[in-house]
């Protein structure tokens, strides 16, 4: 039954445990890069970063300004009116309505 010629042969064919260790490798090789890339950064992080030499035309336009005096606030400031907590709360009107409406749908 399985003798004679192969009727069809599949040169792409590839052996399930051949997959599977295609797919580890693959996942393995993205793994190894990003470590690269990581020891990479860290290169980069220590290497000296190249400093600029003076202008000396920036200094131009350079006014000295005056010192201010430090001034200490003796008196805590009155604090912010929170309007959001004003228009949450409840009314008399609004309590009495809400109750109304409890008592309706527990009957």
């Amino acid at each position: 039954s399985f003798g004679g010629p192969t009727l069809y042969e599949n040169p792409h064919y590839q052996s399930p445990n051949m997959h599977r260790r295609v797919i580890r490798s693959i996942t393995a090789a993205k793994y190894r890069e990003r470590q690269q890339v990581k020891d990479v950064q860290k290169l980069r992080k220590k290497e000296p970063k190249t400093i600029l030499p003076h202008d000396p035309t920036a200094d131009v336009f350079v006014i000295p300004a005056e010192e201010k005096p430090v001034e200490i606030q003796w008196v805590k400031p009155e604090p912010k009116v929170d309007l959001k907590a004003r228009k949450r709360r409840i009314y008399k009107r609004h309590r009495k309505l809400q109750q109304k409406m409890s008592r309706g749908s527990a009957k």
